[in-house]
Parts: structure tokens; C-alpha cells; sequence
């Protein structure tokens, strides 16, 4: 797949979607449509709990340096958070011209459902989504059905699985982890498993 091919397909994907900011929310034709976060709540819930404001907030200011850097140039950020961008850099540098970045933050549909991967690349002329996490503990399970999500988008049918998918784990101490990851059977079933519980919770409360 080349650059060009592979932003066609983004752009089709961005086509007619809006992001509003205030509530995380997706417009895709006027319409409002759940955001692929919303639909794993049940999940997230599971395995994060509630959560805090300081720890979410860590990995909303590493995304939005991140962005910064790559769209802009901006290498301005917190000194709180200088252990991450120290572990991104070092990434960055490491893959050299193996990575051609093509879209990052590039909100995305099906006209189903909508959500944001992180970065949209080609890695070794191979097309890959690749997620960001910063937490201190490994979440795999939740991680790779949040990347089936985003693959299941992307993909054209009926090859679902031609996107390979990575996480970049920064975890604050000036490295990374970069991991390829198995989105088929579990992870996948798991998503569409989530998908078929929110259409069914919408679905009007009739008994015949």
C-alpha cells in the first residue's frame, strides 16, 4: 500500500464525521453516533475502575505533546511529563525511515461507530495503527480490542485484518515499548460482542 493509498482511505473514513471536543462526542451526517471509548465502557470499567483525573489527565497531556510535535514541530511541554516525550523521541529516532506517518488524531467512522487512533502509518510499507498508552501497568486484553475497533474501520472488507497493529507503551521512564499485537478471535469477538450489547440497549423496550 502506498502513502497515497492508504491517506485515500483515511480521508473516506473522515468524510462527513465531526469530533466535538466537549463530551467526546461524534457527528457522522448530523447524527450523533457512539464513539468507540463509549462502547467499551462496560470493559474499561473492569479493568480500570473509575479511575483518577491526575492519572487520565498524564496520558491527555502526552497525546496532545505528541500531537504537537509531529504536526507542528512544538517540543514544548510540561517538565511532569518529559520522561514520556524522552521515551517517544527515543522511539521515533529508532524507527528512522522504516515509519511513514500518514495520519495522527485522525478522527474516523464506518458510519457505525467513530473513534481516534492514535497514529496511522506505514511501517516497512506496511499499513499499521498504532495506539499510545501510558499507563504503569499492562492492559493487553482491553488494548487489543480497542485496536480491532479501530481496524475493523479501516479495513476493507473482506480482508479485515490486512492492518497490523501495534501499542507504544511510554510508561514516563525516558524509553518505550513497542509491541505488535493479535486482534484475531478473542479481542475481536470481544468488540463485537460490545457492539451487539449497545444496539441491543438501544433497542425499544416491546415484548411481543
Amino acid at each position: 500500500m502506498t502513502h497515497d493509498e492508504l491517506q485515500s482511505i483515511i480521508n473516506a473514513r473522515n468524510a462527513d464525521l465531526e469530533f466535538i471536543e466537549d463530551g467526546h462526542r461524534y457527528l457522522y451526517k448530523g447524527e450523533e453516533i457512539p464513539s468507540v471509548s463509549k462502547l467499551m465502557e462496560p470493559l474499561s470499567r473492569l479493568v480500570y475502575g473509575d479511575g483518577t483525573y491526575s492519572y487520565f489527565q498524564t496520558g491527555t497531556d502526552v497525546h496532545y505533546a505528541i500531537q504537537q510535535l509531529l504536526v507542528d514541530g512544538w517540543m514544548a511541554w510540561d517538565t511532569s511529563i518529559d520522561g514520556y516525550m524522552n521515551g517517544f523521541m527515543k522511539w521515533s529516532k529508532d524507527m528512522g525511515d522504516r515509519l511513514v506517518i500518514v495520519a495522527i488524531e485522525t478522527p474516523i467512522t464506518n458510519g457505525i461507530y467513530a473513534g481516534t487512533p492514535d497514529i496511522v502509518a506505514l511501517l516497512d510499507g506496511e499499513p499499521v495503527i498504532i495506539d499510545m498508552k501510558t499507563s504503569k501497568t499492562n492492559k493487553w486484553n482491553l488494548w487489543r480490542v480497542q485496536l480491532a475497533a479501530y481496524t475493523f474501520i479501516m479495513a476493507d472488507s473482506p480482508r479485515p485484518f490486512q492492518y497490523k497493529q501495534y501499542i507504544l507503551n511510554l510508561k514516563g521512564d525516558d524509553d518505550y515499548k513497542f509491541k505488535q499485537v493479535d486482534i484475531l478471535q478473542e479481542p475481536a469477538h470481544a468488540w463485537m460482542n460490545l457492539t451487539s450489547i449497545y444496539r441491543y440497549s438501544k433497542m425499544r423496550n416491546t415484548v411481543k
